[in-house]
């Protein structure tokens, strides 16, 4: 079966906005293969250009299934916005400053990801593995982050706020200044200091 080649014309059938191809047509004129679309994304080697689009990109070539495979690639301030990663690997992702607002992360293994200065708001971590997640700073008010594993987790001065906390695994977590008025508690598991 011969590959697709991702060109303009399929970017602009599959809805990419203007931007996003302009900056697709600086680095890739002539098109490239669907499942190198792929293997660029993990690279982590997307241009800055394409970056603020990473998450259309996810979503049209393949990486946003259950299950994706993106262990280690750098997503530093990039919108994911409503984004289906549920059950993906990512661990030790670097998603500092990500756009995850709305991002479905349900049953996510992000041991030991960077997500400090992350825009969770509306995200589901539900069953997520945050086990040593580096979540300082981050606003968790009103997130769904039941059942899931924080252990070891860095959540100094995170707001959490209102979160669903419940059947979640806190021990050894930093919540040195965190916020956690509101949040629901119930059978979670957590270090009285």
């Amino acid at each position: 079966m011969t590959e697709r080649i991702v060109t303009a014309e399929v970017l602009r059938d599959l809805g990419a906005c203007k931007e996003g191809l302009e900056a697709f047509l600086a680095i890739y004129p002539q098109g490239v293969v669907e499942s190198d679309a792929l293997r660029i994304i993990r690279s982590g080697l997307v241009d800055h250009q394409l970056k603020p689009h990473l998450g259309w990109w996810i979503l049209h070539f393949g990486a946003s299934p259950e299950g994706a495979d993106l262990r280690g690639v750098n997503l530093y301030g990039v919108s994911l916005y409503g984004v289906s990663l549920r059950k993906a690997d990512l661990r030790k992702a670097g998603l500092s400053e990500a756009d995850l607002r709305k991002a479905d992360l349900r049953g996510a293994d992000l041991r030991g990801a960077n997500l400090g200065g992350a825009n969770l708001g509306g995200a589901n971590l539900g069953g997520a593995n945050l086990e040593g997640a580096d979540l300082r700073g981050v606003n968790l008010r009103g997130v769904n982050i039941s059942e899931a594993d924080l252990r070891r987790a860095d959540l100094r001065k995170a707001d959490l706020r209102f979160a669903n906390l419940e059947g979640a695994n806190l021990r050894g977590a930093n919540l040195e200044g965190a916020d956690l008025r509101g949040a629901r508690l119930d059978n979670a598991l957590i270090d009285i200091v």
